[in-house]
Formats: structure tokens, sequence, C-alpha cells
């Protein structure tokens, strides 16, 4: 039986080592103008991605300005293309604002958050504005996203009346389409994933329950009236994706549990399971889908020194695994100087390319990955 049980680990391993062996990824560095990254996205159909940016300033008695900027880089040559300063005037930074990227390729726009009372639509070539989304004084964006294969556009918002609501809009005109309200959330952190194909939208809300940080799973349905219905408690989420069906998402547990593993939420059954893992290292913070078949996340290791309360990096790395296939297929270690600021790590996934880009929002470097499938 032990001469059994050597022999199948012994195969076991050889098709672990050939499968990690068949693909490989390859990545470069984008150095970017001054500023930290808010958010990303990619127009493959035009061989190009956008970056939106967050510069700060000192003003009269110390107070902390902001102005916003977006750009627009080449994927193929990793060099500017165009830039626009989008806030001339710099304003008071009170809180981050709405970092997300979209671009609808469908209807060749690229729509992201303004003064977090709506989206503005640009013109991808010249980045120039061409029309507004949602807008309304009395609300607060928090995210969004685009459903290209319905033609429309989920915001995710907090009205005045402190109500968190879900609204569709048009790609078309942007008029409204359906809302709906959600449950109250005082933590008032929220983001959402449309799960592409189906139709339905997963929303992570932030609750703070008996002491631990732990997020709300909400999947909403607009077959017939918009509608949302809470079916997971998870521990607190930093990042999620989507794959057709499930949910991903990356916890903000501290990097040092290496038995952290990605939460998967099942759109048909409710059920919550931990199918991808990363023994080593632990998977924390960061998770995206590629190409609708490969899920890439931070492995990185981080350590707190107590004795200093200081969090030290012990490594960056990035891990690449097959949709359904709970065994790690590509690892790469990541050159970037995180410092201490691996908790806001991020990743943006290509949905119709093996291409993935990871980025620090303290920072205005970020690096660009291919997945290269040898089999």
């Amino acid at each position: 039986m032990k001469i059994f049980l050597c022999i199948i680990f012994l195969v076991f391993s050889g098709c672990a080592q050939a499968a990690v062996e068949n693909m490989e990824l390859s990545g470069s560095k984008v150095t970017l103008p001054e500023g930290n990254v808010l958010g990303v996205a990619m127009h493959e159909q035009k061989d190009m991605f956008f970056v939106q940016q967050l510069v700060l300033s000192t003003g009269e008695g110390g107070v902390i300005l902001s102005s916003r900027q977006l750009s627009a880089w080449s994927l193929k040559t990793r060099l500017m293309l165009t830039r626009r300063v989008l806030d001339p005037a710099p304003r008071h930074l009170d809180t981050y604002p709405c970092g997300r990227v979209e671009v609808s390729t469908r209807m060749n726009r690229i729509l992201f958050c303004s003064s977090e009372t709506y989206l503005e639509v640009l013109d991808p070539d010249t980045l120039s504005t061409v029309g507004k989304v949602g807008l309304r004084n009395d609300q607060y964006i928090y995210d969004f996203a685009i459903d290209d294969q319905h033609d429309r556009v989920f915001v995710l918002s907090m009205r005045g009346d402190d109500s968190p609501r879900l609204t569709t809009y048009s790609l078309h005109d942007g008029s409204q389409q359906q809302e709906t309200v959600l449950p109250p959330n005082k933590e008032r952190k929220m983001m959402l994933a449309v799960l592409s194909k189906s139709g339905h939208v997963a929303i992570a809300a932030d609750q703070y329950v008996h002491g631990g940080e732990k997020s709300d799973i909400f999947f909403c349905s607009s077959e017939g009236a918009l509608r949302c219905s809470r079916v997971a408690q998870i521990d607190g989420v930093s990042q999620i994706s989507s794959l057709p069906t499930e949910l991903l998402a990356a916890t903000r547990t501290f990097a040092d549990r290496k038995k952290e593993c990605l939460i998967s939420v099942e759109l048909n059954t409710h059920s919550v399971s931990r199918k991808y893992c990363a023994p080593g290292t632990g998977i924390h913070y960061a998770v995206g889908v590629a190409d609708d078949r490969y899920v890439v996340a931070f492995t990185g290791i981080g350590k707190r020194l107590w004795w200093k309360e200081q969090n030290v990096v012990v490594e960056n790395s990035f891990s690449v695994w097959m949709a359904g296939n709970g065994q790690i297929a590509a690892v790469a270690k990541d050159p970037t100087n995180f410092g201490n600021v691996q908790s806001v790590v991020q990743v943006f996934a290509s949905r119709t390319q093996p291409v993935f880009i990871v980025y620090v929002g303290e920072s205005n470097l970020l690096y660009l990955y291919s997945i290269n499938d040898l089999n």
C-alpha cells in the first residue's frame, strides 16, 4: 500500500510539474505620469488600455488637493497615446473617488466615475466627453459595471436618504431602465461585478459583525423587475471578479495567512466554497478573470513585526489557475517594490484576451502580464 501511494504521489507530482511548465507568464513594466492609480481598463479591439490616476498636491495651510487624469496607452508598444486632465482646478480631497474605468466595445466608448454623481462617457481616441449617464446631485457612486451583451450599465450608489440603490441605464442613450433599493449599509463600502452571459450582477457590501469585518453577497436578476437577494455572508472582501456562473472574492485578510483561499459563491446553488488555493502563500487582496478561462490572484506574503508596529513584505507574486481547476498553473514573481502597501494591490483582467494588469493604488507603476498556454 505504501509503495502504491508513493507511485500515485510521484505520478501526481509529475503531472503538476508538467501543468506548470506548459503555461508561462511574461510581464513588462509601464511607468505612468505622476499620480496614484485609481483604475484601469482595456479596449482590446483598438489595442489600447486606459489608466485613471489621482494627482495629490498641497494647497494653502497644508490642505491636500487632488486632480484626476486619464491616459490612453498602446497594448503593443506600452507607449502613451494621449492624456487628459479631468480636473483642471484641483479640489479638496475628502475621500478617494470611485476609480472604476470601463470600456464598452459594442458602443466604442469609455465610461468612468466623474464627480461621483454621474458617469462620464468618452471617445476612446480623443478622450473627449460625449455624454453623461445617471446624472443626479443626490447620490454618491460607489461602483459600476458594463453589461455589453445586454446594452446596459449597472450603477451602485448611495442616495441622499442613505439608501443604497442599484440602477440600470441604457448604453445607447443613457436613459434609466430599472432600479431597486438594497438593505441599509452603515459601512458604506460596496462593489459589484457582472456575471458574463447570465445577465446577473453580484454585489459585495461590507458589514461589521460581532467585532469582525464581513461582506454580504447579493445576486441580482433583471428578468422582469430588477431585484436582489442576499445569498451569503463571507469574510471581508477586497476585490471581486466573476466567471459565468460564480462570484470570486479575494479577502482583505492580512497576507501572512498561508491558508487563505479565494472564496467562490455559486449563482445557481448559492453554495460557498474555497476551490482556488495557494498552499505555500495563501491568496490575498486581488483577483481577476482573464479571457473567461484564467483565474488570476495575488499570492504575495507579508509579515507583521509587532514590536515595531510595522508590516514587512516577504514576497510579491501573482498566480494563475485554469477556471474550474484548483491547481496552480503558473506563478509570476512581481519585481515591484510594494513596500507595506500590499493591501492596495489590484488586478484588472481582460475578458477577451489572456492578459491582465496589476497595480498598487498608491503608486504610478503597473505591470502588464500575458498568459502563454503552451499546450
